[in-house]
């Protein structure tokens, strides 16, 4: 949804390579050249990737802390109890809270349409 809605833009996967072949079936079944995977980067290539970004969007708070730090724009996917807890001074930032009431993150607890939305207004 979000490379039809902004087809001018690049999407990179950061991510563990553990998880590599759940990436390449998202890079499989969605095929499209704008959308691109990176993994087992370092923390240089890492934080480079994220400077030069215009948003990022995370679930991992690591990675969230860097763009505050580095001043990206942020829109951080939570789970329950967790908004507002970034450290830093991003341009912006925004929250999409999963509907499940538990401390761990559940991928499926959130409306990609409610990420769609929140990248809208950041763009």
């Amino acid at each position: 949804k979000l490379l039809n809605a902004y087809p001018e833009y690049h999407f990179f996967i950061i991510g563990y390579s553990a998880y590599m072949e759940k990436y390449q079936l998202i890079v499989k079944n969605i095929n499209n050249p704008c959308l691109h995977i990176t993994y087992n980067t370092d923390i240089q290539d890492t934080f480079a990737l994220i400077k030069a970004a215009d948003l990022l969007i995370s679930v991992d708070t690591a990675l969230v802390h860097i763009a505050s730090a580095v001043g990206t724009n942020v829109c951080e996917i939570i789970s329950y109890g967790k908004k507002d807890y970034v450290i830093g001074t991003p341009r912006f930032v925004d929250f999409i809270q999963c509907a499940n009431k538990t401390p761990e993150y559940n991928q499926n607890g959130f409306d990609i349409n409610d990420v769609v939305n929140a990248v809208s207004k950041l763009i």
